[in-house]
């Protein structure tokens, strides 16, 4: 959420990232998943087919 925040999400917005990261951060066995980074992000999002905001879209780098 924090790094959303620092983006320039807003804060409804910001937990949708922050989501996002926990849901893929379970995936890993570390406790902090070090390869959790946009990429990561973007490809998780498109395996999950996943309908979000257009602001964390943009944030990704994904197309609307």
């Amino acid at each position: 959420m924090i790094a959303g925040l620092a983006a320039g999400l807003r804060p409804d917005k910001a937990q949708i990232l922050g989501n996002l990261t926990g849901a893929l951060s379970v995936t890993s066995p570390r406790t902090i998943n070090p390869g959790v980074d946009q990429a990561s992000l973007k490809a998780f999002v498109q395996r999950q087919n996943a309908q979000l905001d257009e602001a964390v879209r943009c944030l990704l780098g994904l197309e609307s």
